[in-house]
């Protein structure tokens, strides 16, 4: 049994959500959009639809989750740790990239094999505002369901046979190189944590 992965049969049971660490561990077998390196996309044979639950946090251009701090695994390239982009205080060294699908739009990046179920995403909006969610001193942790996106080779060919292996820039803004992207399908289970005021 693939915990956290569905088919799209609604009447399959719900399964547990997978964590950001093991959707990173087993991000070649569960991603169902790779992009190359040209900037075209290959769909898995199987369309893979996956739950994964995390931390939320939102930056200038998007939301993103982290794994929990217990996560030692790291996205690795010859040479290099994923993100590996701006290192700030807000860098986290394993996320996930969040952004809604849109069939609508020219760009086949944010396209899907579904549409977004935006009754799930307004009821996430009210669990949180009923929990008294702040941003500010709150943790959010919540469960998205959707297709994850990534690269199919995550570094950039050579320029020459002595250059050295560069990495592809990450999704979503510049600084949060994050190697995969989910295109949410739907949100549920909005837990606020209250941080220890110190």
């Amino acid at each position: 049994m693939s915990l956290g992965l569905c088919h799209g049969q609604e009447s399959e049971p719900r399964q547990r959500p997978l964590s950001v660490c093991e959707v990173l561990q087993r991000r070649v077998e569960l991603t169902g959009r790779f992009e190359t390196l040209r900037g075209g996309y290959k769909t898995a044979p199987v369309e893979r639809i996956i739950s994964v639950r995390g931390e939320v946090k939102a930056g200038g251009h998007g939301e993103y989750l982290i794994a929990e701090p217990s996560c030692t695994f790291k996205v690795t390239t010859p040479g290099m740790t994923w993100p590996n982009g701006l290192t700030t205080r807000w860098t986290y060294p394993n996320v996930i990239y969040l952004e809604y699908a849109n069939n609508k739009s020219g760009h086949e990046s944010t396209r899907a094999p579904f549409e977004v179920d935006w009754v799930s995403v307004r009821q996430t909006e009210r669990q949180a505002l009923r929990q008294r969610y702040d941003p500010a001193s709150d943790q959010l942790l919540e469960t998205f369901t959707g297709l994850l996106v990534s690269y199919d080779e995550l570094e950039l060919p050579r320029a020459s046979p002595g250059a050295p292996i560069l990495k592809r820039p990450g999704f979503g803004p510049i600084g949060l190189d994050a190697p995969a992207k989910l295109l949410i399908k739907s949100e549920a289970d909005v837990v606020v944590i209250r941080k220890l005021q110190e």
